[in-house]
C-alpha cells in the first residue's frame, strides 16, 4: 500500500497552491514500529492546526508522563536538541540514505541520553516522554519524514489510522554472544525485547532478566572462563553485573550516553567496562583500579566492537562501518574484514577456539548469524563462513 506524503506546494495539503506528491511504500521503507514497549497500547491523533503537519501524531497513555520512548526503526542519531520552544527536547534519527532520506522524530520529551552519530537499534530507548517546548500537557510527538517533509505514518508495514489505538509490536531481537558453556568457544544468543526482557541463550536456555528497554552486554566478571550478563538502564552511568547464581553488583562508569564495551584490558582473565563515544570517536577502558585510559578510533554512524584479535589476550577495539569490520591493536588498524551489509547488525566472538576473536553479523530481517573466522598471521578471512538461523526475523 502506497502512502501519499504532504509536501510543500502539494494540492488540498493545507491550503497549499499546486505542485506534486510523493509516493512511500510501507513494504519497501523502513520497517517502523510504534516508539513504545512490546505490548503495550498506545492512542495517536492528530488536529487540523497541527504543525507542520496533520501526519504527525501526539501519542498519548494513561500515566504517561516520564514513560520510556523507543526507536521505531534502526538508524543514526543526527538531533539532539535541548529546547524550551518549539520541538521541546527531541531527537530526529537518520534511518538510511538511498535516492531519498527517511527519518523520525520525537518531540517535548522530558529527557533524552543520547549522542549525535550513535547508531541505535529498533526498540531502543530514546528518552522520557515529557511536555517540552510548546506541548500543552505530557505527549510524543512523532514524525516519519521523507527528504524532511512529514508523511503519513505506518506501523508494521501498515497505514496509522488518525485517533486508533495500536499494540506495539516494538518486540525486536538483538543478539547477544558469550561462550555460555566454558569451552572456550563463543555460543550465539540473542536478547528478545519484551515488557520483561528475556536473554534466549543458545545452548544453555532461557534467562530473563531486566526489562524491555534495558541495554544488555556480556563479560567473564570473576574470571572463572564462562561468560556472565550484563545490563545499563537508559540514561543511566550504573552498570549491573549479573553472576551466574544471580547476584549482582554495580558500578558506576563514565558518560550516560557512551556506548557499552566490555573487555579484559590488562590481560588478568576478568572483563573490565568501558565505553565509545561515537561524537568523540574516542574508546574510554575502565581499569579494575578504576583509571580510564583513552583510545581515539572510529566515527560517528560506526558501531563499536571488541576482541582478543591478535591472541594476546589483551582485548582489543574496532569498529564496524557498514559492511567492514576495522580492527586496531596498539596504534594501528591491523585489518579491514568486510563482511554484512548496511541493516546488519555485528557481533564478535571466538568461533573455532584459537584463542582469536573472529567477526559476524546478524541479520534481522531473516534472523540469521554469519559467522567468519579470520587467520590468525594476516588476520584476512579464512575459509567460508558459517551460518546460523537463530531467533525471529523482523518485519
Amino acid at each position: 500500500m502506497s502512502v501519499l506524503i504532504a509536501v510543500p506546494g502539494a494540492v488540498g495539503v493545507l491550503g497549499s497552491s499546486p505542485a506534486y506528491a510523493v509516493r512511500v511504500d510501507p513494504a519497501t521503507g523502513p520497517d517502523h514500529e510504534l516508539p513504545f514497549l512490546c505490548g503495550e497500547s498506545w492512542r495517536g491523533s492528530t488536529r487540523a492546526s497541527h504543525s507542520p503537519s496533520t501526519s504527525a501524531v501526539d501519542f498519548n497513555a494513561p500515566g504517561d508522563e516520564g514513560h520510556v520512548v523507543l526507536a521505531s526503526a534502526p538508524g543514526v542519531v543526527t538531533q539532539v536538541v535541548t529546547s524550551s520552544r518549539g520541538y521541546g527536547n527531541h531527537v530526529v534519527i537518520d534511518h538510511g540514505a538511498t535516492a531519498t532520506d527517511h527519518d523520525s522524530l520525537y518531540a517535548h520529551l522530558q529527557s533524552t541520553h543520547l549522542l549525535v552519530g550513535t547508531r541505535i537499534d529498533q526498540g531502543q530507548p530514546i528518552g522520557l516522554l515529557g511536555e517540552s517546548g510548546n506541548a500543552s500537557g505530557p505527549h510524543l510527538h512523532f514524525e516519519e519524514r521523507l527528504d524532511r517533509d512529514v508523511f503519513a505514518p505506518y506501523f508494521s508495514r501498515t497505514r496509522w489510522q488518525m485517533g486508533s489505538t495500536g499494540v506495539s509490536q516494538n518486540c525486536p531481537d538483538t543478539p547477544l554472544m558469550g561462550d555460555w558453556d566454558g569451552n572456550r568457544k563463543t555460543n550465539i544468543g540473542l536478547v528478545r525485547h519484551e515488557a520483561a526482557a528475556t536473554m534466549l541463550r543458545k545452548i544453555k536456555g532461557n534467562v530473563a532478566w531486566g526489562t524491555g528497554w534495558d541495554r544488555f552486554f556480556t563479560g567473564d566478571w570473576d574470571g572463572d572462563g564462562r561468560t556472565d550478563l550484563g545490563l545499563r538502564a537508559p540514561g543511566s552511568s550504573r552498570f549491573v553485573l549479573r553472576a551466574a547464581d544471580g547476584t549482582t553488583t554495580s558500578i558506576r562508569y563514565g558518560s550516560a550516553g557512551a556506548v557499552t564495551v566490555t573487555g579484559d584490558w590488562d590481560g588478568d582473565r576478568r572483563t573490565d567496562l568501558g565505553g565509545w563515544r561515537p561524537d568523540l570517536g574516542r574508546f574510554a577502558l575502565r581499569s579494575a583500579d578504576g583509571r580510564s585510559r583513552y583510545l581515539t578510533f572510529g566515527s560517528a554512524g560506526d558501531e563499536p566492537v571488541t576482541g582478543d584479535w591478535d591472541g594476546d589476550r589483551i582485548t582489543d577495539v574496532g569498529v564496524w562501518r557498514a559492511g567492514m569490520f576495522l580492527l586496531r591493536t596498539g596504534a594501528s588498524t591491523i585489518a579491514s574484514v568486510p563482511l554484512g551489509q548496511p541493516g546488519d547488525l555485528p557481533v564478535t566472538g571466538d568461533w573455532n577456539g584459537d584463542r582469536h576473536t573472529d567477526v559476524g553479523v546478524w541479520n534481522p530481517s531473516t534472523a540469521t548469524f554469519t559467522l567468519q573466522t579470520l587467520d590468525r598471521s594476516t588476520h584476512a578471512r579464512a575459509g567460508a563462513p558459517k551460518t546460523v538461523r537463530y531467533g525471529r526475523a523482523r518485519g
